[in-house]
C-alpha cells in the first residue's frame, strides 16, 4: 500500500489523489478530513495571510477533500466522511487561537 502526501489546499493534487486510490484499491470507503493548523498570535498582531492560512487548510481542505472523494462514493453506492474539527471555535477558545477557532467553527458538526 502506497501512503500519498496531498496538499489539501491544492483542490486538483486532491481530486488526482482520490483518482490514484480508485485506481491503486478500486473504490473509496471512507475520508477522514483531519488536516489541521494552528498558528496562534494576538488578534491585532495577525495578518491577513495568517488568517488565510487556518481557512485554506483548516476549511478548504475540508472542502477540496471531499468535493475530490464524494464522486467516487457515489458511484459506488456510498460511504463515510468523518470531518474532525475541534471544540476551538465553538465551546473555548484559548488567546492567541483566534484565526484557528474562528476556521474550526466554520466546520459542519453534522452532514447526513
Amino acid at each position: 500500500m502506497a501512503v500519498q502526501i496531498v496538499d489539501v489546499t491544492d483542490a486538483a493534487a486532491c481530486h488526482a489523489a482520490a483518482q490514484n486510490t480508485v485506481n491503486q484499491f478500486g473504490s473509496i470507503d471512507v475520508l477522514a478530513a483531519i488536516a489541521g493548523v494552528a498558528k496562534l498570535g494576538d488578534f491585532l498582531e495577525m495578518s491577513d495571510e495568517d488568517l488565510n492560512f487556518h481557512i485554506d487548510v483548516n476549511i478548504k481542505g475540508v472542502w477540496n477533500t471531499t468535493k475530490a472523494v464524494l464522486p467516487h462514493m457515489l458511484e459506488n453506492g456510498g460511504g463515510n466522511i468523518v470531518v474532525m474539527s475541534s471544540v476551538t471555535g465553538d465551546i473555548v477558545a484559548d488567546p492567541g487561537e483566534v484565526a484557528y477557532a474562528f476556521s474550526k467553527s466554520a466546520l459542519p458538526k453534522h452532514w447526513q
